[in-house]
């Protein structure tokens, strides 16, 4: 427990006092000591091993604390002087007062004969006086002490002679000053006239102190004028400072004013501080909006903490405005490719490619409440409607075929394409890609080449764009002038390569063995330095999910293998195993198939600077010898592989073709673009597909989380990346390169353009099933489904009379609690509160149900499927004595009937939404619960 050392002293850390605080010795040795010495602790020295030795703030004056902190805090030199429980032996001394320079302007001021005297004499002569003689002296003497007048009229205190009546006056000015002696004094500092020495020693004094003073005047002064210049440069810091600040914001608000997203973002802080209304900015508005979505937490978390102003998510909903649902080539990717086609200057900036791919998503059907349609369906648009077959068109969508479109030379990705379908065929996919290449060059954009993976349905869906047999560069859809290229991905090929080289030997005598790297794998398992630090269990033994990663798959060819496999090999038989002694075919493979990788995946102009490796170079030349490598050397060497090697010693037939393929069309690319286009350089990253896989990643996130997605949320997803023009891809995704994208405008006027109502083929059905059974006669049976048509009967009866304010139709709906057979299900739950159908409400609510059931036969051509069930029912029942009020006014019965059909009809919708996921739902019946929840996922 702290407690102060000073004697008599009772503060402690225990007794909390307020105000008080403790304070440790400092650790200069002069400046302890002194704290020691006032202190006057005998024999005691404080503890320098803990921070229990210390003084309190009560024997300290308050001018020795600091006044700029917000703890209390001594001075540099602050010293305990304050101990009022000291006795007074242990009391320092008090000091004695000082003249100040009033009173010694006072005493100048002031008349006295020894100051007339003393200025006279300094007048008159030098300022040291003459040495007093023996003679003198002896001569004084003898006058003071047998009065002998005569002898002293020669002797005069400065040299000269004097009277004997001068020295009776002197006699006279001894005797008072021995009577002023005896007399008691005050405190205080009084001018003696003394003798000759006292006369020398006052003037000596008087002087030197005069020359002090002026010292201290002069550097007093001095003082004042240098505190005035600091003053005075503190001030011009401050200015300096805070033009400095003014500065750093004009500067901000410039980047502002030309668009900048991060000076805006601060702009809209600053101006929206204290607002009550803020006014958001649009660049600020379309980033929060893939700041929600990407986590709706930590968007919340920030504005309910005020860290910084955001819009709310009603903001965010208004910009966004309500969901299109339109699929294929919508008007809201037309609008997208206007608005960026604006912001490209140069012919070069239009040159694209096209990105095809597929992502599997739930077979649900949903009912959207707000725009009244069916959501789950297979759909490809009305401009392709026509391709898809009747048992097609039933059928709920499992898979989203998406087109993204990348530019060669711009940074940009807009999807233009996306189509909901099940078992999508190769004809399908091939008349899809005419009509969206065709409607994307005639907003402006120029295609040069299509990219996917080699499936076996993107493969036919080539041949048919081929004539029949697969060709690189085959007529173009939209002007028959030009060439169109077809590739597959890169991405793709290295990781098929990958799989089948760790299942299976290659070579004529199978000497190309994935067996190396595994038993180097084995050899260097446990120990704490590894010849290849970075391989571990998933390069060589990966699963369904760690086969997807193109990271992983590189990393098994790359050099720091194979020259771990080439030292073995030179060891082989000394202090590698002898087998290691055949690993240079593996090791020639490996190292050509890391090298074909790297050349198709160049990324940027400096990558090939800082990895002092001249295979990452930018192509800016259509000579370019890493060309001329690909389309002889490798090509050749795959071939002379192939013939070889058996069939089953050898990739796969698809692999083989689809690496020959993507290698001679990427260098087509490579020298259309150098040649024909005039591009300046070519990155071969921007021929992948992996923009379109992590655009589908982006896709899963908005949904909240990496999970398989329904119709809804894709859709939702994709015209909020479509009005936002913001593409933000994650950093952890499974392709190498960061996709992501922003564009520099947003949509304008993007509304929703609403349907008409198309008449369907079985309306006339429904509305004959409704009118059957109101007309009808024939009792209900106490079924289960008439008991639940009674149960909701209840709830439509207690809505019309929350409603309607008429009693006589109120009666109509609703009765008292009864002995019906149909109202049971009521009764067993009624616990005073609900209601009662009639059996006129039921007999209706029973034909609109058969009506729904007719209409939803044919859900396809329900554009509105609540709007027009609404209006042909209402027509149905108006024209039949149904639910009669003594009311003669046709508009308030139809105000009833439309109540009625509204509240009863939108809850079927729902249930049929339901019941269609519920039968197309995937069912696996597992014998162990799978130790990872994502295999339940996928």
């Amino acid at each position: 427990m702290r407690c102060c050392c000073v004697p008599f002293c009772t503060s402690s850390v225990r007794k909390k006092e307020p105000n008080v605080s403790y304070h440790e010795f400092p650790v200069d040795e002069a400046l302890k000591t002194q704290w020691l010495k006032n202190i006057s602790r005998k024999n005691w020295e404080p503890n320098s091993t803990s921070n229990y030795s210390v003084v309190c703030s009560l024997h300290f004056r308050p001018e020795d604390f600091r006044t700029d902190t917000k703890r209390r805090r001594l001075k540099q030199n602050a010293v305990p002087s304050v101990f009022p429980h000291y006795p007074k032996y242990m009391k320092p001394a008090p000091k004695r007062e000082t003249r100040s320079d009033a009173s010694i302007k006072k005493r100048k001021r002031e008349p006295s004969p020894a100051r007339t005297t003393s200025a006279a004499h300094k007048a008159s002569s030098t300022l040291v006086l003459p040495a007093v003689t023996s003679r003198d002296a002896a001569t004084v003497a003898a006058c003071s002490t047998q009065g002998e007048v005569s002898e002293m009229e020669g002797i005069d205190v400065f040299g000269q002679r004097t009277s004997s009546s001068d020295c009776q006056d002197c006699e006279t000015d001894m005797d008072e000053a021995e009577t002023m002696a005896a007399t008691p004094r005050p405190a205080c500092a009084l001018r003696t006239i003394g003798t000759q020495a006292e006369v020398r020693y006052t003037s000596a004094a008087y002087l030197e102190r005069k020359k002090w003073t002026d010292k201290q005047r002069a550097w007093k002064a001095r003082n004042e004028r240098l505190q005035a210049t600091v003053d005075a440069y503190k001030k011009e810091l401050a200015r300096l400072k805070e033009d400095n600040n003014v500065v750093k914001f004009l500067s901000i608000v410039n980047d502002a004013h030309q668009g900048n997203a991060k000076a805006r973002l601060i702009m809209d802080q600053v101006v929206n501080y204290e607002a009550k209304k803020p006014a958001w900015s649009e660049i600020t508005v379309r980033h929060c909006i893939i700041l929600r979505n990407l986590s709706t937490k930590s968007y919340e978390y920030i504005r309910t903490e005020n860290l910084l102003g955001l819009p709310c998510r009603t903001t965010l909903q208004k910009y966004l405005g309500s969901a299109s649902g339109e699929t294929g080539f919508s008007d809201l990717v037309k609008q997208r490719l206007n608005t960026e086609l604006e912001c490209l200057q140069t012919p070069q900036a239009k040159v694209c490619s096209l990105v095809v791919d597929e992502m599997r998503i739930k077979q649900r059907l949903e009912y959207h409440k707000q725009r009244d349609v069916f959501l789950g369906d297979v759909d490809v648009s009305k401009d392709l409607d026509h391709l898809l077959s009747a048992s097609d068109k039933g059928e709920l969508a499992n898979s989203l075929l998406c087109f993204l479109l990348c530019g060669l030379h711009a940074k940009f990705k807009i999807p233009v394409g996306y189509f909901f379908t099940k078992g999508c065929t190769g004809e399908l996919l091939a008349e899809t890609i005419r009509h969206v290449i065709k409607k994307t060059e005639e907003l402006g954009f120029q295609v040069v080449r299509l990219v996917t993976d080699n499936h076996r349905t993107n493969v036919a869906a080539m041949e048919i764009l081929s004539g029949g047999q697969l060709q690189t560069q085959v007529t173009h859809p939209a002007d028959p002038s030009r060439q169109l290229l077809l590739a597959f991905d890169q991405s793709h090929v290295i990781k098929n390569i990958r799989s089948q080289f760790l299942s299976k030997d290659f070579g004529q005598n199978q000497e190309i063995s994935s067996t190396y790297v595994k038993d180097l794998y084995e050899l260097q398992r446990g120990s704490s330095v590894k010849p290849v630090r970075f391989l571990t269990r998933r390069h060589l033994y990966p699963s369904n999910l760690e086969k997807m990663g193109v990271k992983t798959a590189l990393q098994v060819f790359s050099p720091a293998v194979t020259a771990a496999l080439s030292f073995m090999k030179d060891q082989a038989g000394h202090t590698c195993d002898a087998k290691f002694a055949g690993v240079g075919p593996t090791v020639e493979f490996m190292s050509n198939m890391h090298k074909w990788f790297v050349l198709m995946d160049v990324s940027n102009c400096q990558q090939h600077i800082h990895q002092n490796n001249p295979d990452t170079k930018e192509f800016s030349d259509p000579d370019d010898p890493r060309l001329q490598w690909l389309e002889l050397v490798f090509i050749e060497y795959i071939e002379n592989l192939k013939e070889t090697s058996s069939e089953d010693s050898f990739l796969t037939k698809e692999t083989y073709h689809a690496l020959v393929f993507t290698t001679v069309s990427n260098v087509q690319c490579i020298r259309l673009l150098l040649s024909e286009l005039r591009f300046q350089f070519v990155l071969t990253r921007k021929l992948s597909s992996d923009p379109i896989e992590s655009f589908f990643g982006i896709l899963r996130r908005c949904a909240g989380c990496n999970d398989m997605l329904d119709v809804r949320s894709t859709l939702c997803g994709i015209e909020k990346m479509l009005k936002t023009g913001i593409v933000a891809s994650s950093k952890s995704s499974n392709v190498s390169s960061s996709t992501s994208f922003c564009s520099s405008r947003a949509i304008v006027g993007s509304n929703v353009h609403s349907t008409e109502i198309t008449p369907s083929p079985t309306v006339k059905l429904a509305q004959q099933a409704l009118r059957d059974v109101c007309t009808s006669a024939t009792p209900f049976l106490p079924t289960a489904d008439m008991a639940a048509l009674s149960f909701v009967g209840g709830y439509i009866a207690r809505a019309v009379a929350e409603n309607i304010a008429c009693d006589k139709c109120v009666a109509l709906v609703q009765k008292p609690r009864g002995s019906c057979a149909t109202d049971g299900l009521i009764s067993h739950q009624d616990r005073g509160g609900l209601s009662y159908p009639t059996q006129q409400l039921v007999r209706l609510l029973h034909g609109l149900k058969k009506f729904v059931d007719a209409m939803l036969s044919d859900r396809r051509s329900l554009t509105k499927p609540l709007e027009a069930c609404l209006t042909h029912s209402v027509e149905v029942i108006t024209s039949m004595p149904v639910l009669v009020c003594a009311n003669s006014d046709e508009s308030h019965r139809r105000e009833l009937v439309e109540l009625i059909c509204r509240k009863f009809i939108k809850p079927l919708l729902t249930n049929h939404a339901f019941d269609m996921t519920d039968k197309n739902a995937v069912r696996r019946m597992w014998c162990t619960k799978p130790l990872s929840r994502k295999v339940l996922k996928l």
